[in-house]
């Protein structure tokens, strides 16, 4: 495989090319997401990534699902806080077809008034669906609490007063004017040439990257009870990182990953195994570009709920008296560098993987790189780490 920035054209392009593929993974990142947005028009970025598939100079609603599929194409796109993606995995035979039909859709899309207000409402059941997932809407709106920049506190899919406040006449000029502001890049994989790099080129209007500032924010320390019923109480807790630019970011996946990211992890062990006072419990590290924060997640028995939190405050506490154990670190260093390895096999994850690493570092990172930053870090070194991020406080969020 061959990963690099081809950064001699007019846009910038990832690549990752696989002569071994039958493959072609072509894509377009927006560096536009919900972060961008004020209260009143929150979600405008998520539905600009519906609407566009609505139709566009060339082609209709109907054409991109009907000729994207008669290829052997899939189209597909997401929005996060930061950045809006759309992406075509295909047959490389048709890459210049459907090549098209992907740069339509990003550059060319045209908005209908029924179609705007279809969508509108399909995005709101959506926005309803989230509560069908309670620690993914627990997760959604303790961001409202513990960020103090307004574009972190929103939902990336906005409320549904939010999106069905939204006008067609200001969607449009928001699409136009604001919508790649900040500029895109391209990013390939797979089996392509040079020829075929080239073309995809030609496909993306030129549009210089504007450098975003970006404010470093601490998390607020919360605590917080919301007022949504579900059978089981779900929990989380919150410590304070910084962000993704942070030089110490592998120590803290290593670090959420001997509290509870695993099955032999200490909370996992002790709160789930040994306690038996939840059903499930995990920890994950999530950084943006302003801040970020550790979280451990649990879904608990509304009867076991205090009892819960004064246990898993206990043994927070003594990991920061005593620390770590080094078969912890040994354990959680090796699932770490699986998940780097396993990550790297498929040409989706490496697509998103090599996307992020241009975003956030400027450059591609190789799995051996990444892996030497893992290993850097000493017990001592991690112990210091979590004792500095402990000492700034634990936020609470839960459901009744």
């Amino acid at each position: 495989m061959d990963r690099f920035v081809a950064d001699n054209y007019k846009t910038p392009v990832i690549c990752d090319r696989d002569k071994n593929s039958e493959l072609i993974l072509a894509g377009v990142f927006f560096l536009n997401g919900s972060s961008d947005e004020q209260p009143e028009y929150n979600g405008i970025n998520h539905l600009i990534e519906h609407m566009v598939f609505k139709g566009t100079k060339k082609y209709s609603a109907r054409d991109i699902s009907f000729k994207v599929e008669s290829l052997g194409g899939y189209l597909n796109a997401y929005t996060t806080k930061e950045y809006t993606c759309f992406y075509i995995k295909m047959l490389k035979e048709n890459f210049k077809k459907l090549v098209d039909i992907l740069s339509s859709i990003c550059f060319e899309a045209v908005f209908n008034e029924n179609e705007f207000e279809r969508e509108k409402d399909v995005i709101s059941a959506e926005i309803s669906s989230i509560r069908d997932n309670p620690q993914e809407y627990l997760s959604e709106i303790s961001e409202s609490c513990i960020f103090k920049n307004q574009g972190y506190r929103l939902p990336i899919a906005g409320t549904i007063d939010s999106v069905k406040g939204i006008e067609l006449n200001f969607f449009t000029k928001y699409y136009a004017e604001k919508f790649g502001s900040y500029g895109y890049f391209g990013a390939l994989s797979g089996n392509f040439e040079d020829d075929e790099l080239e073309y995809f080129v030609s496909k993306m209007p030129y549009a210089p990257f504007e450098e975003k500032f970006f404010k470093k924010e601490d998390i607020i320390i919360v605590k917080r009870e919301f007022e949504i019923e579900y059978e089981q109480s779900y929990l989380s807790y919150y410590l304070n990182l910084d962000s993704i630019f942070s030089e110490q970011k592998y120590a803290y996946y290593l670090i959420s990953y001997m509290l509870c990211e695993s099955m032999s992890s200490r909370l996992f062990q002790r709160m789930r195994e040994e306690l038996g006072l939840c059903y499930n419990i995990s920890s994950d590290v999530t950084l943006y570009r302003i801040g970020g924060y550790l979280s451990i997640d649990a879904e608990v028995n509304k009867s076991n709920v205090s009892k819960f939190d004064k246990y898993l405050l206990k043994e927070l506490e003594i990991l920061y008296k005593k620390g770590f154990r080094k078969k912890e670190m040994m354990s959680a260093r090796n699932q770490i560098l699986l998940n780097i390895k396993y990550g790297f096999e498929g040409a989706l994850n490496r697509f998103e993987i090599n996307a992020k690493q241009f975003m956030n570092d400027k450059k591609l990172i190789t799995p051996s790189e990444i892996e030497k930053k893992v290993l850097q870090y000493s017990l001592n070194d991690l112990n210091l780490i979590f004792k500095k991020i402990y000492e700034q406080g634990i936020g609470i969020c839960k459901t009744k």
